[in-house]
């Protein structure tokens, strides 16, 4: 009589295998259906996306503006009126800059506790400051305003400054002259910068 094990006959057979033959067939087995570390791959990385890099545009260097100046002389700035005419006529012929004599001679064309008033504003109230007035319709005009010393040049002329307090009348020994110690050129003062008193002053 045949007793049936419920196995099936593939398993039978697998059973009725010799030990060495078993061990065979599981090792080909194992190399058909278990994939070694060998054989296994990466999944493929999806491809990374494109880096936006920006470029600024290249800024050319600022050139520097154009200067368009007009040198002013003391005797344009006689008056109110004369002080007027000279920003007008900066802005008719697009001028942007006016570089202004306010010491001429020794004398100053503005309020100055160290300077004498110059005499080209004799006629003028003690109010009247032309640069004080050049300086602030210059600046509403967009004109640039740059003060124009005269340092050596201390007086010119045929007589004698006005004002007691004028350097030529305080510290003539301060001016350049001859050896007899006259000025040059009648009435034309220079200061000697190489005078030890006028460096201490």
């Amino acid at each position: 009589m045949r007793i049936s094990t419920g196995l099936p006959s593939t398993t039978r057979v697998f059973c009725r295998m010799s030990g060495p033959l078993r061990l065979g067939l599981m090792a080909l087995l194992c190399a058909i259906f278990v994939p070694s570390s060998a054989q296994a791959t990466d999944p493929i990385s999806p491809p990374a996306e494109p880096v936006e890099t920006s470029v600024s545009p290249v800024q050319a260097p600022e050139l520097p503006s154009e200067m368009r100046g007009l040198w002013v002389v003391r005797d344009s700035l006689s008056s109110p009126n004369a002080v007027h005419q000279v920003v007008m006529t900066a802005v008719k012929y697009h001028l942007n800059a006016l570089f202004v004599q306010v010491r001429g001679r020794g004398d100053a064309l503005y309020a100055s506790p160290y300077e004498p008033r110059s005499d080209v504003l004799a006629r003028q109230p003690k109010s009247f400051d032309p640069l004080e007035q050049i300086v602030a319709e210059g600046h509403t005009n967009g004109l640039e305003v740059h003060a124009w010393l005269n340092t050596y040049l201390s007086w010119s002329g045929n007589r004698a400054p006005a004002a007691w307090n004028h350097l030529w009348n305080l510290h003539r020994d301060w001016f350049a002259g001859d050896r007899s110690g006259r000025c040059t050129s009648g009435l034309l003062g220079w200061r000697n910068p190489p005078s030890t008193r006028l460096d201490a002053a």
